[in-house]
């Protein structure tokens, strides 16, 4: 098929789109179902043609042009995502949508806290001197003799301070992940780093300092949400850093836009996870609980945050709601890829 007899064939469906999705307003409210069902497949098919153009034709105009036109199709097709979100759905369902239709961004943030978990644990196995002298002082404790276990031997107002500041701590360390972001992603990428590599060298130098259990009830009750919302923050600042670097077809201020109002709804609901770590680790994991309880306590919080996240992980995907074309065809999840179906595109 020549570009001429593709504008020939796909021109009149594109056109009658656009008139669909300009008459359809929120929710297809003003489609009938006929005209509803229309539109449907005239999306999926132009998604379809999307995939064609940007494979035979990449860097033509009208990759642009059929890249809008799909994305206002799937904003009403959708508008019913765009409905007022409130405190209660932002914790039941949105906050955890937005994090697992980040799947390929979530991986690499985990990639980059995991991968120098594993160094922190090789460079205290090699260098145990020089690395402990650069670990920060207070985390060190974990690493000497303690015969009162975790407890710090504080009063309840005490406990009550101690939780704060970390709760302070840990806020800042999620909201300069997000907001480094915008630097291509480097300071977000280097504030997952650094966090993993100090969770993996203290980790190592507790256990052969012979306080592996110590260690085990200094981090288990509070670890596994606050490491957690950790890599989530970084999701965060990556999920900026990529409109940033690839908007794709879409124009970069455009896309930064929607990915930042996005991101930031992610950062502020960790934030408030992290109140939640930092209230457990003052009141559980510095006053002397034994190492059993807090692995029960820290699966207990942290095996239902990321069950809520898999849950949702099929919410966003248009391979589940726009029929067999979508789900089928590689091309189609290559022309996704490349702009089309924009994390929220369908809410902005």
């Amino acid at each position: 098929m020549t570009k001429q007899q593709f504008l020939e064939h796909g021109r009149p469906k594109w056109q009658e789109l656009r008139l669909l999705a300009e008459k359809a307003g929120p929710r297809l409210e003003g489609l009938d179902p006929g005209d509803a069902r229309t539109m449907g497949a005239l999306y999926r098919s132009t998604v379809a043609d999307l995939a064609y153009a940007t494979e035979r034709y990449p860097n033509d105009r009208l990759i642009k042009a059929l890249t809008d036109l799909t994305i206002e199709a799937r904003a009403a097709i959708y508008a019913k995502r765009s409905k007022t979100m409130t405190f209660k759905s932002f914790f039941l369902t949105d906050y955890w949508r937005m994090i697992a239709e980040q799947r390929n961004v979530l991986w690499i943030a985990l990639g980059l806290f995991l991968v120098p978990v594993l160094l922190g644990v090789v460079a205290a196995s090699l260098f145990p001197g020089e690395v402990s002298s650069r670990m920060p002082q207070n985390f060190l404790w974990v690493t000497e003799p303690r015969p009162s276990g975790t407890d710090m031997g504080l009063t309840s107002l005490q406990v009550a301070e101690f939780s704060f500041h970390v709760m302070i701590n840990n806020i800042q360390v999620a909201l300069f992940a997000f907001a480094f972001g915008i630097a291509f992603g480097l300071g977000t990428a280097w504030m997952l780093a650094y966090n993993g590599f100090i969770f993996g060298a203290l980790g190592y130098l507790a256990v052969a300092a012979g306080n592996g259990t110590l260690f085990i009830e200094a981090v288990a009750a509070h670890g596994m949400l606050e490491l957690s919302c950790i890599v989530v923050a970084g999701v965060a600042g990556l999920r900026v850093a990529r409109a940033v670097i690839s908007p794709g077809h879409r124009y970069r201020r455009e896309l930064l836009v929607e990915e930042a109002r996005s991101a930031a709804l992610i950062a502020w609901g960790t934030a408030l996870f992290l109140v939640l770590a930092g209230l457990i680790e003052g009141f559980v994991s510095r006053t002397g609980t034994t190492w059993a309880p807090s692995l029960v306590i820290g699966l207990a919080i942290g095996f239902p945050f990321w069950a809520m996240v898999y849950r949702r992980r099929n919410d966003s995907e248009p391979s589940g709601r726009l029929g067999p074309e979508v789900g089928r065809h590689n091309r189609i999840r290559k022309a996704i890829g490349s702009g089309l179906d924009v994390p929220g595109a369908a809410t902005g």
